[in-house]
């Protein structure tokens, strides 16, 4: 919600001039009179009731009150003052339940119910429902008579309508009552069974044949096929445990609508990422967006949940995402505390139920998760976590099938064999799981064989369908730029997303890795000018100090490919300062960075002092000093430090990076046959096994094998290396290929720039499309021309007398719908 909105329970008042329309046809200024006097009185009372008015439309008045009885004394001084000052003849219509209040005005199922009170009502008549005269039906002050039972419009099950029958007051007859009412269901087996079948089992039979022949037409179709988000249900018991209950509904829900073909969603994810948009509308007055206006939804689901001495009862409404108006009630859902799974569980195949056949809701029938586990999630999801949390949480419930692929996406790089069991697990489990749960787990799968092409595929298709989920567009993004090399396609899945930065602290961790994931981009292509263009746009405000080392990263490329001296040096003081919180981020990054051409000498040699300095700042069995021990032999050339025989205690991933740093001071020593035993001990970690070592570690020891062939002058070997870490899916390494210091003299190779060559996944619809011009000095007069022969390059440079013009090309269906 935004600041100036409140949900609360309070007292809702209609009224309106009856025959006011046929009046204004009849005698204009009569009416206008009326109108005036009707707007003065209410005026003048409303607030002598500790009423507020929310506002006038045409001949009618919307007011609100804390209490019922304010409300009810309101109403009988209104009209008796409409009676005797002035002979107007209004009518009004009560209602008493929960309310949200925004920015001025009122919204929700209680403002329709009340709206429904007072159509029916008579010049002369005050209405109200149950849930009014329940309060004061005791107050000696006022009499009430009973009207009946009424079904309105959109409102499920019929309400009890009582008059006040205070003398003076006009008490409508039965046989008068008109207003806004469900249309009457005719059903002429009911006769047919009434004499057939003894009438109480004749009634049962009956309202069972019309709840499962009527359910869905109580929607409109039209309403169906619109775009519905399901939002966070609001707790109403008073019990601060509960909260989560609310939030895990409506996932819960969400997840159930996400299977219906005929329901267009809002992923939960979605939900999320702008629930502090909700209940802003559009034409804010601050221009701000709504919550209909960032995700495509025309419909909510809202709703509230509360509590009696056992059970736990919900409300759920289908309301308009745009003006707050109700547009239909569904059927209360009530179970035992403890059994809140099994409520979950029936308010989901209720909801589906209106969007899909029986059969299908019954075929998408799943337990949901376990309440404890389902709370840990939520608390997993908005903080930086390690695999111990999703440990816990599966062993609450090893079937919650989103904490398990949580834990994979955390571990996705692991090498030590921990994930096989949960392939396995899902290979067992594949046709209970989501089409949105089977797509995220052949992504990770794919990551963790090094098939990149499968894991943006898996992706690129589902975001389709949800095309506001920033997770989705964003890991697909990150796909495309890690995996595929592809900066392009990463910046164009970025660009049909645009995010807001206030929205950022819903999503921590992926928003600034989307910081740094953009200006890479732009710097693999080539656009440093619109690289710091971008960084000028994004402040420092929204970050957690858990995510920093993702800023700082960004800064510190920009800064260097900028060659602003200036923004280098707060870079780097930021980058030295993440010693203090976390070496092993800052050891990356900083090796990573001594081991690129992106800096100059100079900067070099300080990155590695100041690199040796904080080394030595660390406790003499500190594990940092193990992890980087043979890197700083490296910088610091003492080859009699070097570890290459007893590694096996080091993770993989540690053991290949060491062996490297060893290999890279052989080399620098001219020692050669060292160089050779070192590419031996790295050759036994390139085989894959799934069960024990992930193919993107084979793909980095094919990598690291690369760069010390450069050594030995094998240039031929070294391709053929880096040719196997792409195949095997390099990752990240791929995207660096071209920045890696140690591969310059391959540089300028026709075989080295076809490894580095974007890879656009192939598909048979797929056309050939102009991505950027980046110089030119006249163009072709047939552009056409020169895309139809893109073939396999991915930039071409063509000549045309003097002029020259260099085009980047790619194919459209990767990210276009």
């Amino acid at each position: 919600m935004s600041t100036n909105s409140e949900t609360k329970t309070a007292a809702i008042l209609f009224a309106d001039i009856a025959g006011y329309t046929a009046l204004m046809q009849k005698d204009e200024a009569q009416a206008l009179s009326q109108l005036q006097h009707f707007k003065q009185i209410l005026e003048r009372v409303v607030p002598s009731c500790q009423g507020h008015i929310i506002q006038f439309y045409g001949d009618g008045c919307l007011v609100i009150f804390d209490q019922a009885k304010q409300a009810v004394t309101c109403a009988k001084i209104l009209q008796e003052s409409f009676q005797k000052e002035q002979e107007i003849p209004v009518r009004i219509g009560l209602h008493q339940g929960e309310v949200l209040l925004k920015d001025g005005n009122v919204y929700g199922h209680t403002v329709n119910v009340a709206s429904r009170i007072e159509s029916m009502g008579m010049a002369g008549a005050v209405l109200m429902s149950s849930s009014i005269w329940y309060d004061i039906k005791n107050d000696s002050e006022f009499k009430f008579s009973l009207l009946g039972k009424f079904q309105f419009k959109n409102v499920e099950g019929a309400m009890s309508v009582h008059a006040l029958a205070n003398e003076g007051f006009y008490v409508p007859k039965k046989k008068e009552i008109q207003g806004k009412f469900a249309p009457t269901q005719k059903n002429n087996s009911y006769r047919f069974f009434n004499w057939l079948i003894p009438s109480l089992i004749a009634c049962g039979l009956v309202l069972a044949f019309w709840a499962t022949t009527n359910q869905k037409e109580q929607i409109d179709n039209e309403i169906l096929k619109e775009r519905i988000a399901v939002l966070p249900f609001k707790n109403n018991t008073n019990d601060e445990r509960l909260d989560v209950l609310g939030d895990m509904a409506a996932d819960w829900i969400n997840t159930g609508l996400m299977e219906i073909g005929e329901a267009e969603v809002v992923s939960p994810f979605t939900v999320r990422t702008h629930e502090k948009a909700i209940g802003v509308l559009e034409n804010d007055p601050e221009n701000r967006p709504s919550f209909a206006q960032l995700t495509g939804a025309k419909n909510l689901i809202t709703g509230n949940y509360y509590k009696t001495e056992k059970d736990i009862i919900f409300k759920l409404e289908l309301v308009d995402a745009r003006n707050g108006q109700l547009r239909f009630s569904f059927k209360e859902i009530r179970g035992n505390e403890n059994n809140k799974e099994n409520i979950i569980n029936e308010l989901r195949a209720q909801v589906m139920g209106y969007w899909a056949a029986r059969e299908m809701v019954d075929s998408k029938k799943m337990k949901a998760p376990n309440f404890e586990a389902y709370e840990l999630y939520l608390r997993s999801l908005r903080t930086v976590n390690t695999e111990t949390t999703y440990q816990e949480i599966l062993e609450i419930d090893s079937t919650f099938y989103l904490a398990r692929i949580q834990y994979l996406f955390l571990n996705r790089a692991e090498t030590h064999g921990k994930n096989l069991p949960n392939f396995e697990f899902f290979e067992r489990h594949r046709n209970n799981l989501s089409e949105y749960e089977k797509a995220w787990v052949t992504h990770l799968k794919a990551v963790y064989l090094g098939q990149l092409e499968v894991a943006f595929n898996s992706l690129n298709e589902i975001r389709m369908k949800y095309p506001k989920d920033f997770m989705l567009n964003h890991v697909t993004a990150t796909t495309a730029l890690e995996g595929l090399n592809n900066p392009a396609l990463a910046l164009a899945i970025y660009d049909e997303l645009p995010l807001d930065e206030k929205l950022s602290t819903s999503i921590r961790l992926y928003y600034n890795y989307r910081i740094n994931n953009i200006v890479l981009a732009h710097i693999q292509l080539g656009r440093v000018e619109e690289a710091v263009a971008f960084m000028k746009t994004v402040s420092l405000n929204h970050i957690k100090s858990a995510t920093l080392n993702f800023y700082i990263r960004t800064i510190m490329y920009e800064a260097l490919l900028s060659k602003n001296e200036e923004k280098l040096a707060t870079a780097y003081e930021k980058l030295k300062m993440v010693f203090k919180s976390n070496p092993l981020p800052y050891f990356l990054l900083s090796i990573n960075l001594e081991q690129s051409n992106f800096i100059t000498e100079d900067f070099r040699i300080m990155l590695k002092k100041d690199m040796l300095t904080f080394y030595n700042q660390l406790p003499p069995k500190d594990i940092q000093r193990v992890l980087w021990r043979n890197m700083i032999a490296r910088m610091t050339g003492k080859v009699e430090l070097l570890n290459i025989n007893n590694l096996s205690y080091l993770p993989k991933a540690f053991q290949i990076g060491n062996l490297s740093a060893a290999g890279r001071l052989y080399g620098e020593k001219n020692q050669m046959d060292s160089v050779r035993t070192v590419i031996k001990k790295l050759q036994k970690l390139t085989t894959p096994d799934f069960s024990t070592f992930s193919q993107v570690g084979a793909a980095s020891a094919h990598y690291f094998i690369g760069r010390l062939q450069t050594y030995l002058g094998a240039y031929d070997q070294t391709i053929i290396s880096l040719k196997k870490a792409r195949a095997l899916g390099a990752e990240t390494r791929l995207m660096y290929f071209q920045y890696d210091r140690q591969l310059e003299p391959l540089f300028d190779l026709p075989e080295f720039k076809e490894i580095i060559q974007p890879i656009w996944p192939a598909s048979d619809n797929a056309q050939v499309k102009l991505l950027a011009v980046k110089k030119y000095q006249a163009a072709s007069e047939k552009i056409e021309d020169v895309t139809a022969a893109f073939q396999q390059a991915k930039e071409i440079q063509l000549a045309s007398g003097d002029r020259f013009f260099n085009l980047t090309l790619g194919t459209s269906n990767n990210f276009n719908k």
